[in-house]
């Protein structure tokens, strides 16, 4: 397993299981406000589908990962792809059971009131109604930016310097200690490039 495989799977599983968790909640207090009595499995039955098929596009393209054998990245792909799966297991299963346990305690200390406003719901319709509006105006900004930044990254310069992804030891250390003191390979540090005045030997 890759030294950055811990750090690349806490963060995926944080991402989406705030994402999935809030996609549930998220409806479920949507259902509340309307006076739904069914709110759990109304929840689980629309915003579980959502996350399963998110999770399951994740999980997917993270086997494609896993099976294109990319250095550094693909025994990622094969844990993330596992992690993901049972983050939907999870979301569909315990946080499902955790509402039923808690019901509208589970937004305390907040307090769900039927027929009432979600919080920023009016200001989101404005958005909404203003995209629709301009909607064709939004496409070709989007499209202009889009171009923009694909020439800003073809210009930008890139380099294979595998070993700021490294945690910090006295070895990386001496290591940059040594590239900044004389000349180095660019693809790979960790060969240092001396030039002398004179050959070493002649034979």
């Amino acid at each position: 397993m890759s030294f950055i495989t811990p750090t690349l799977l806490l963060i995926l599983i944080l991402g989406i299981a705030s994402d999935y968790s809030a996609y549930i909640l998220s409806r479920y207090r949507s259902e509340r406000r309307k006076g739904n009595k069914n709110a759990i499995p109304e929840s689980a039955k629309w915003a579980g589908q959502a996350v399963f098929t998110s999770g399951a596009t994740v999980a997917l393209s993270y086997v494609v990962l896993w099976v294109s054998n990319i250095p550094l990245f693909s025994d990622a792909g094969f844990t993330n792809a596992i992690s993901a799966v049972i983050t939907i297991i999870a979301a569909n299963t315990f946080l499902i059971a955790l509402m039923a346990q808690l019901k509208d305690r589970i937004f305390y200390p907040a307090k769900i009131k039927e027929g009432s406003k979600l919080p920023f719901e009016h200001s989101m319709e404005k958005v909404a109604n203003f995209t629709i509006k301009n909607k064709k105006k939004i496409f070709v900004i989007f499209v202009v930016v889009t171009f923009a930044s694909l020439a800003l990254y073809a210009e930008t310069p890139t380099n294979m310097d595998v070993f700021t992804l490294l945690p910090p030891s006295s070895g990386i250390q001496s290591l940059v200690v040594v590239n900044n003191s004389f000349h180095y390979d660019l693809f790979d540090p960790a060969y240092i490039i001396l030039n002398f005045t004179s050959p070493i030997s002649n034979t």
